[in-house]
């Protein structure tokens, strides 16, 4: 029996056995621990999440310079953002089973309900709901909100470029920006 075990061995091996190369033996079977994740996928997700806090951080300097969006409109679209991120739509293609989200929907909804500024936060903090549902896999919930709040920071310059901001839903070509 090795030292520290309190299990009497069983088939020759101790129930939880120590290895030197970091093995561990349960049982009669080798159980290897669990390899990390690839080092350039913490790299990408390092990379994304700058830029969202980044463009967060952007949008609200000009949101505290700018016009102020009715409070109820901002919790709103957070709120809306939130349910959008939790919602997906399965559908199956053949063998392919292929992920809808309701994500850009809630962004055009913001940029029509919102000072285009104060769309970024409504989205990063909507983004909060990406770790309810992502709880057991932290890192995917931190990417997921990061790419969120960077593509609508991009969407919302785009736009912007686009058409002139702030949007005003009662003239047609703010309006065909939005849908297209």
């Amino acid at each position: 029996m090795a030292t520290g075990s309190a299990t009497p061995a069983i088939g020759g091996y101790d129930r939880l056995q120590s290895r030197p190369e970091g093995a561990f033996v349960t049982g009669a079977s080798a159980v290897r621990p669990r390899a990390g994740l690839p080092r350039s996928l913490y790299v990408l997700v390092t990379a994304v999440a700058v830029a969202a806090v980044a463009a967060v951080t952007v949008s609200l300097w000009q949101a505290v310079h700018g016009p102020a969006p009715v409070w109820w409109q901002f919790a709103a679209c957070a709120a809306l953002f939130a349910m959008a991120s939790l919602a997906w739509l399965t559908m199956r293609i053949g063998s392919q089973l292929v992920l809808i989200g309701w994500t850009e929907a809630a962004v055009v909804v913001g940029l029509a309900l919102l000072p285009p500024a104060w769309v970024v936060p409504a989205i990063a903090l909507g983004c909060v709901s990406k770790f309810v549902r992502h709880r057991r896999q932290p890192v995917k919930a931190f990417f997921n909100a990061s790419m969120d709040t960077f593509v609508a920071a991009v969407v919302v310059l785009v736009v912007g470029a686009l058409t002139g901001l702030p949007l005003d839903v009662r003239r047609p070509g703010d309006v065909v920006a939005l849908v297209v």
